[in-house]
C-alpha cells in the first residue's frame, strides 16, 4: 500500500486511493504475472481486420426523414448553444457572479439537450438504415463464411438477432 497505492494517513485512517511509483509496478507485474501477446503471434489462423465503409442510399421516406432530422436538429441546438455561449461571455464580462454561474448553468442544460437531441436523430437513423443493412448482411454471407458485426444501439443489435437468429450470437455490455 505504501510502495504503489499512494498510502496516506488522512487522521481518520489509512487512504489508498492513489497511486505511487506505476513503472516500477509495471516492471515487476509484467516480470511476474503479466504476459502481453499480439494477436498476431497467438492466432495466426485469423485474417487481418478490415474496415469498410459502406454508403448506402436512402431508400423510403423513412431514411429521409431520418438524415434531414439528424442535420436539422444538429444546425437548430448548434445556434441556440452559440447564443448561449454569448450569454455566458456577457455575464463574465459584467463581474456579477451570480449571472455567471446562472449563464454557466444554461448553458449546461443547454448542451444536454442538444446532446440528447442528436443522440435520439441519430438512433432514429440507425433504425432507418437496418432494412439496408440486413440485405447487406446477407449477401455478404453468401460470399464468407462469418461477419462481426458492431453497432451503438443495443435494440438495433437485438432486432439483427432476431434476423439471424439461427446463425447469430449477440453479445453486448449489458
Amino acid at each position: 500500500a505504501k510502495r504503489y497505492c499512494g498510502m496516506q494517513d488522512t487522521g481518520w485512517g489509512i487512504s489508498t486511493k492513489g497511486a505511487s511509483n506505476l513503472s516500477e509496478l509495471q516492471d515487476k507485474l509484467r516480470q511476474s504475472c503479466m504476459i502481453r501477446r499480439l494477436k498476431s503471434d497467438v492466432l495466426t489462423e485469423l485474417p487481418a481486420k478490415t474496415r469498410v465503409i459502406i454508403e448506402l442510399e436512402p431508400a423510403g421516406k423513412e431514411m429521409e426523414t431520418a438524415l434531414l432530422n439528424d442535420s436539422a436538429i444538429w444546425r437548430q441546438h448548434e445556434d441556440k448553444l452559440t447564443k448561449t455561449q454569448a450569454d455566458l461571455e456577457l455575464a463574465k464580462a459584467s463581474g456579477d457572479d451570480q449571472e455567471w454561474s446562472k449563464a454557466i448553468e444554461r448553458l449546461r442544460a443547454d448542451v444536454q439537450e442538444a446532446t440528447r437531441a442528436v443522440f435520439a436523430a441519430r438512433h432514429e437513423t440507425a433504425l432507418a438504415k437496418l432494412p439496408l443493412v440486413i440485405e447487406y448482411i446477407r449477401d455478404e454471407l453468401e460470399e464468407v463464411n462469418k461477419i462481426v458485426v458492431f453497432a451503438h444501439h443495443r435494440d438495433v443489435l437485438e432486432r439483427l438477432k432476431k434476423e439471424f437468429a439461427e446463425t447469430s450470437v449477440l453479445v453486448y455490455g449489458g
